[in-house]
């Protein structure tokens, strides 16, 4: 299930860039995130005990830089309690936010597995 995951979120994330390249005339809006450094946001998310289940290399767009910088994205989960966090990272690391965070993931197998051929 754990590969299932990685592989729609790595699906999930592929195609923003293209996204992005089609919409060079979007509107970009500042969204409130949460940052620290990354010691801070891994202290966080050792106390919610959320497990890494991947990661994604990208880019991202930011007022800061003339250029999408690239960055890290990657999604945190805790098995028990179902809550969840997309955190991103810059290259290097200098500052890591949480992005989005939730109450309770769910995973739809069965979709999942129609995005899927199997490997093993």
């Amino acid at each position: 299930m754990l590969k299932y995951l990685s592989l729609a979120c790595a699906i999930a994330f592929l195609s923003v860039k293209s996204v992005v390249a089609q919409a060079q005339e979007a509107t970009w809006v500042a969204k409130p995130v949460q940052c620290d450094t990354q010691e801070g946001v891994q202290s966080v998310m050792e106390d919610k005990g959320l497990q890494i289940l991947g990661g994604m290399q990208g880019y991202t767009n930011s007022t800061n830089y003339a250029e999408p910088i690239p960055v890290y994205v990657f999604l945190a989960v805790n098995p028990e309690t179902k809550e969840w966090a997309v955190v991103e990272t810059g290259v290097p690391a200098d500052e890591t936010c949480i992005i989005g965070y939730g109450p309770n993931i769910t995973i739809d197998e069965d979709t999942l597995r129609l995005m899927t051929v199997e490997t093993y």
